[in-house]
C-alpha cells in the first residue's frame, strides 16, 4: 500500500501579506493545499492520501475539500510541534490503520507544481523498498560560512543537489528513526533523519517548477506560472 502525507501543519510565518498560513491562500482561485493533494489524488497506485494541519486550522482545512470526489481518499490528522513530529503523527496513523509496511511519499502542502513524473519515480524506489529524496544539481556556487562574515568553504557543486520534496520511505523505518533520533535541532527533513539511522536515501530527479511557496516574492512568482499556463 502507497499513502502520501501532505504537510500542511506549519504557520507560514515567512508569508508577511497573510493571516492565513500560506498552505490556505488561493493560487489560480484555488487553496495551495487542495491543489497539492489533487496531484496525489489522480494517482490510481497512491491508496490513500494524509491531510496533516495545525488543530486550529482542522475544521476549515475538513471544510476545504467536503466536496471533493476524492474524500474516501484522505485521512485528516493533527500536526506535531516540528515538521518531523508532524511527519511521526501521520505515520503512526497510517500504520494503525493499514500496518507497518506502508509506503509513504511526504511532501509539502506549499509546493503545489509537483509533477505526476515525480511522484511516479518516486513510487518506483518504494516498491524496491528503497528511500528516496527529490532533488535538483545546484547551478550556483555554493558558499559555507558559521560566522555569517567570513567564508569557511566553498564545496564542489557538481557533488551538491538542492533538495525539494516529495521524500519517500516505508512507515516503519520512519518511525524507527524518530525513536532513535528524536528531535535532533540538525535534522530538517526525514531524509537527513533516515541518513543518522542509517538507512540508504536513494535521489530522485526533481524539476526547477517544483519550488515551494514560503514568502510574498514567492506567491507572486507563482501567480505567474499559473497564470501563464491558463
Amino acid at each position: 500500500m502507497i499513502a502520501a502525507v501532505v504537510l500542511g501543519a506549519g504557520k507560514g510565518t515567512r508569508m508577511a501579506s497573510s493571516t492565513l498560513p500560506k498552505q490556505f491562500l488561493n493560487l489560480g482561485g484555488t487553496p495551495m493545499i487542495v491543489q497539492t493533494v489533487e496531484k496525489f489524488a489522480v494517482i490510481e497506485e497512491v491508496n490513500k492520501i494524509v491531510v496533516v494541519v495545525s488543530k486550529p486550522w482542522m475544521a476549515h482545512a475538513k471544510d476545504l475539500f467536503r466536496d471533493k470526489p476524492y474524500l474516501e481518499k484522505l485521512i485528516f490528522c493533527e500536526g506535531g510541534n516540528s515538521r518531523q513530529e508532524s511527519l511521526l503523527n501521520a505515520c503512526n496513523s497510517l500504520k494503525d490503520k493499514f500496518g507497518k509496511d506502508v509506503g509513504v511519499i511526504s511532501h509539502d502542502a506549499a509546493r503545489p507544481f509537483l509533477s505526476i513524473r515525480i511522484i511516479e519515480d518516486n513510487i518506483k524506489q518504494l516498491k524496491g523498498g528503497n528511500a528516496c529524496d527529490t532533488v535538483l544539481p545546484c547551478t550556483d556556487t555554493i558558499v559555507e560560512s558559521q560566522d555569517s562574515e567570513i567564508i569557511l568553504n566553498i564545496p564542489n557543486r557538481n557533488h551538491l543537489y538542492q533538495g525539494q520534496t516529495p521524500q519517500s520511505f516505508i512507515c516503519q523505518e520512519y518511525i524507527d528513526a524518530y525513536e532513535k533520533i528524536g528531535e535532533d535541532p540538525s535534522v530538517t527533513d526525514a531524509a537527513k533523519l533516515l541518513l543518522k539511522f542509517g538507512k540508504p536515501v536513494l535521489l530522485v530527479r526533481g524539476e526547477p517548477f517544483n519550488i515551494k511557496i514560503t514568502t510574498d516574492f514567492d506567491l507572486a512568482f507563482a501567480s505567474f506560472l499559473m497564470s501563464s499556463k491558463q
